[in-house]
């Protein structure tokens, strides 16, 4: 039994921290679109 839930528990926390991964992700590529932009106005 708590087996069980210690391994839905971990599988939780890969979930989350999958996610994290995601939104860190999508941050960067955000950041990347926002500086390429700014190196097309500046040239």
């Amino acid at each position: 039994m708590i087996l069980k839930e210690k391994s839905i528990h971990s599988s939780l926390l890969i979930a989350k921290k999958a996610k994290d991964v995601e939104k860190n992700e999508i941050e960067e590529l955000k950041i990347n679109i926002f500086k390429q932009k700014k190196i097309e106005k500046s040239c």
